[in-house]
């Protein structure tokens, strides 16, 4: 739903002169005959008969309203009023002075339309082009040329005269049926001086009416004239399905009842993401909720869209090549095959010259009707829903229909530049038409058409297309049935319907007393994403979308409510309302009554959409996601209260207090007895029953004034006990922050100690941190300072460290020259070697003793034999070398150390290698 932002705006409430423009101001003129026709009043044997039909009061072009007040058409503009008082005010600066300027009759705000309408008027219906206005009473219907918006707001504001043609002088005329409704063709061959009115009336007669200023002869004739009862049975084309005329008798049907309209409505507005069928079908709903098509409906020149021809020529030729198979019955074949005629001649035919200057600037061009198979469709119908055993008795007051999007991949296959912009067009838009009926009692019906409409003729007698043609009746889906009413059933209410300019899924519903805003977008969106979803994704389909359809379908909410609990009289319908979206006045609803103008102003619709789109992503992300949570929490700090509606005075107010009995004066006091009135009272029955009866006129109106000063009082109290709440509660709110500012004080005082204290020791740490640093600078430092030479002991060091970790096999990183043969022997060789030599040792040793005459070494003293056979070698050795034997015998026992030493190296990487290959 859009968000309200405020309700009536200033400038078109009371006192100001906007105001103006919707209020029935009273004429004292104590002889009606002698007001100007414009204002005068109907008859008041047609005033007090009851009216059970629409009320379309308010017409608008662009900013520009028109709105019959009592039975005078008016024009002003919105644009204007708003700007007059916003510049009246910023320049008066205060009320009062506004209030004068207003007194000064320097605000002009509206300007009356002078027309010979001697009815009621009941409808106002302007054309798409802005040129034409119908205006509609129970059984006339009139047109008026209406002039430009300058011409209209220039001069003194002094009443205009309308040039206007009556429609039908001899069809739409009292003794006749009553009209229903008037629809400007969708597709009509628009200008500045032509157009195209479709009227239908309560006998289910339907007349095309292709208007043109330069021809008064198309104001009184209708190019197409059609029966719907004759049409329901007919067999042929070549029939006579034409209305009785003026002063004939219908005869007997058995479809006068059955058959009585209630509203009617074109399927489509004549745009490019439509298709094809719709703009050129009228649906019609009867009084017992029967619906019924016709399709297609044409003028005989018509501009079709720039999409229209080329998705029903590709929709036509693929339904051709599909029925070729022999299941097809034969009558689905000759409709197809009318069908693919029609569009064939279309296709062939030359569009028609241009007339006008108008016309060559416009994207599409003039067609002409085709002439076969025939001007006439067929009737097709009657759509029927199933109903509870409760509404079996419908009382159908108005029907809206929602086109099917048009066939986008039939349309756009090797055609994407032409028709680039069409995908976002039809993106949120259902293949299915819906169709939206209201009843009297409140109650509104969403149907489904699955299969839709498309266009079907009856045969002609010579080529017998079709034998007997049978019209069986189709099934439409209800989808849901919603009570929107609120006890105003059986006063006259008529709810009619008004299209949202924005979404197409969107509109409102305007009954006696209120409006209702219904949407049907988010369900629409889910349901034709379900439909649309590949065939590898049908598991669960069904279950998806019955839960699809238990779900909410329509959001429904209650706008406005103009209820007027202090007149004990029935208030006046309100009229249809109208919703525009101007940049200046903005997303803009207005309805209004004889009590004046009743209006509300929504959020913009960019808004709107981004609202839509952050829904959409949360369903698309899940409820429980982060960043749907996210969403939601920043909605959810944009949302704000919505505005109550402002206190509307009540009309008796504002009404002259001897307007009544001005009024009872002239209507029941005969002209000879009034000037008795102004005498001495005498009493006699005619005096007392003239004061009896002004007192029942002076007690309606005191009790209606007591009961509306009672509820302003019962406002004003409340609103004082209100302001004193608010005022209470701003009062606690200020203590509260009071002590919430004293306790963040001392939280802020033992918050900054501690703050201190956790920076001192942090620079504290900080300080021997860097102590440190600096003193291992300084080490490293002198460490890598110099670059002198290594000295021979570090070298032969370095040389044998070397050795050692070749010998072992540990990777050295230094550069060391090693001998080959020391490298490529393994250890195991190397240790083989050493236990040679120690052998050979011994056995030189043994020798050695045994020359001296020393004792032979025990074998379990291996390792003192082996040291004392060294010594001896050594000394042996040394002493032929001239070296005193002590210190030969030192120098062999350290060479044995390091034998010993060695060989317990070798096996512990013996041990090691044995067990690393056992793993």
């Amino acid at each position: 739903m859009p968000k309200i932002i405020s309700y009536t705006p200033p400038w078109l409430s009371r006192p100001s002169p906007g105001s103006q423009a919707f209020i029935n101001i009273q004429n004292n003129d104590s002889n009606p005959s002698k007001r100007p026709p414009h204002l005068s009043s109907p008859s008041h044997e047609v005033a007090d008969q009851p009216y059970y039909g629409p009320h379309r009061l308010l017409a608008r072009r662009g900013t520009e309203i028109f709105v019959v007040i009592g039975n005078q058409i008016r024009w002003t503009d919105l644009r204007m009023i708003k700007n007059d008082w916003e510049e009246h005010t910023y320049r008066a600066g205060s009320r009062s002075k506004l209030l004068e300027h207003q007194h000064e009759g320097q605000l002009p705000t509206y300007r009356v339309l002078v027309a010979p309408i001697y009815q009621q008027v009941r409808q106002l219906v302007i054309s798409p082009s802005g040129n034409f206005l119908a205006i509609l009473t129970e059984h006339t219907i009139h047109i008026a040329i209406l002039p430009d918006a300058s011409h209209l707001s220039a001069g003194d504001g002094s009443p205009l005269k309308l040039k206007v043609h009556q429609l039908g002088p001899t069809t739409h005329v009292i003794p006749q049926s009553p009209l229903v409704s008037a629809l400007w063709h969708p597709l009509a061959c628009s200008t500045a001086s032509s157009d195209c009115l479709v009227t239908i009336t309560a006998e289910a007669a339907v007349r095309v009416w292709e208007l043109d200023r330069s021809n008064n002869w198309s104001f009184d004739r209708p190019s197409l004239a059609i029966d719907l009862q004759k049409l329901v049975d007919g067999t042929s084309c070549d029939e006579d399905f034409q209305p009785s005329g003026f002063g004939k008798s219908r005869g007997f049907s058995a479809d006068a009842f059955e058959m009585e309209v209630s509203a009617a409505s074109f399927g489509g507005n004549g745009r490019e993401e439509e298709d094809g069928w719709a703009p050129m079908t009228l649906w019609i709903a009867m009084r017992n909720a029967d619906v019924y098509a016709l399709c297609p409906l044409l003028p005989s020149k018509w501009r079709p869209t720039s999409t229209l021809i080329p998705s029903l020529s590709t929709s036509v030729v693929s339904k051709l090549a599909s029925i070729q198979d022999d299941s097809v019955e034969p009558d689905e074949k000759r409709a197809v095959a009318q069908q693919f005629e029609w569009v064939q001649e279309i296709d062939g035919e030359e569009p028609l010259p241009s007339s006008s200057d108008a016309e060559l600037s416009l994207p599409t061009q003039t067609r002409s009707r085709p002439a076969g198979p025939s001007a006439i469709p067929r009737l097709q119908g009657p759509f029927l829903f199933d109903l509870e055993e409760n509404e079996l008795d419908l009382d159908v007051s108005d029907v809206h229909v929602i086109a099917a999007k048009v066939n986008a991949e039939d349309l756009l296959s090797g055609e994407e530049e032409d028709y680039a912009d069409l995908e976002g067009l039809i993106e949120d838009r259902l293949s299915s038409t819906l169709i939206c009926l209201a009843t009297t009692t409140g109650r509104v019906h969403v149907c489904l058409d699955p299969e839709g409409v498309s266009g079907q003729w009856l045969p002609k007698t010579r080529k017998s297309a079709f034998t007997v043609p049978v019209g069986e009746p189709k099934d439409l889906i209800l989808v849901e049935s919603l009570e929107m009413g609120n006890g105003e059933a059986g006063t006259g209410n008529w709810p009619t319907f008004s299209q949202d300019p924005i979404a197409p899924y969107d509109f409102y519903l305007t009954s006696k007393a209120r409006v209702d805003y219904l949407s049907l977008s988010s369900w629409a969106s889910r349901l034709e994403t379900e439909l649309l979803s590949p065939a590898s994704s049908d598991t669960g389909r069904d279950f998806r979308l019955k839960v699809l359809c238990r779900d909410e379908i329509i959001l429904a909410e209650e706008i406005l409510d103009c209820s007027d609990s202090t007149n004990e009289k029935p208030s006046e319908h309100l009229s249809s309302a109208l919703i525009m979206n101007n940049p200046e006045i903005g997303y803009f609803l207005l309805t209004c009554s004889a009590s004046g103008p009743y209006a509300t102003t929504f959020d913009t619709p960019d808004t709107i959409s981004q609202t839509v789109i952050l829904a959409r992503r949360n369903d698309s992300l899940g409820p429980n996601s982060p960043d749907a949570q996210l969403d939601l929490t920043l909605s959810d700090d944009t949302i704000t209260a919505s505005p109550r509606a402002p206190y509307e005075p009540p009309p008796i107010f504002y009404e002259p207090a001897t307007a009544l009995l001005k009024q009872f004066s002239s209507a029941n006091v005969p002209q000879r007895h009034r000037a008795a009135l102004k005498q001495e009272i005498r009493l006699s029955p005619s005096t007392l029953d003239i004061m009896t009866a002004a007192h029942r006129i002076l007690s309606s109106q005191t009790s209606q004034l007591e009961q509306a000063a009672a509820e302003l009082f019962r406002r004003c109290d409340r609103l004082r006990e209100e302001l004193g709440d608010q005022v209470r509660q701003m009062a606690e709110l200020s203590e509260r922050i009071q002590r919430n500012d004293t306790s963040a004080e001392t939280e802020h005082s033992d918050r900054n100690s501690r703050c201190e204290h956790r920076i001192a020791k942090a620079r504290d740490r900080q300080q021997s941190l860097s102590e440190r640093y600096e003193a291992l600078r300084r080490k490293v430092g002198r460490a890598t300072a110099g670059t002198r030479e290594l000295s021979t002991k570090e070298k032969a060091w370095m040389s044998e460290i070397t050795n050692l970790a070749t010998t072992f096999g540990v990777d050295s990183e230094m550069e060391v020259d090693v001998p080959e043969a020391q490298t490529d022997k393994p250890v195991a060789s190397r240790y083989e070697v050493v236990r040679e030599l120690a052998g050979s040792l011994l056995a030189e040793a043994g020798e050695v003793q045994k020359s001296q005459g020393l004792d032979s070494p025990s074998p379990q003293k291996g390792s003192s034999l082996l040291r004392t056979t060294s010594n001896v070698s050594s000394v042996s050795r040394m002493s032929n070398l001239g070296v005193p034997p002590k210190l030969q015998k030192a120098k062999i026992e350290e060479a044995m150390y390091m034998v010993e030493r060695e060989a317990a190296v070798i096996n512990a990487v013996m041990t090691r290698l044995e067990r690393l290959n056992g793993h």
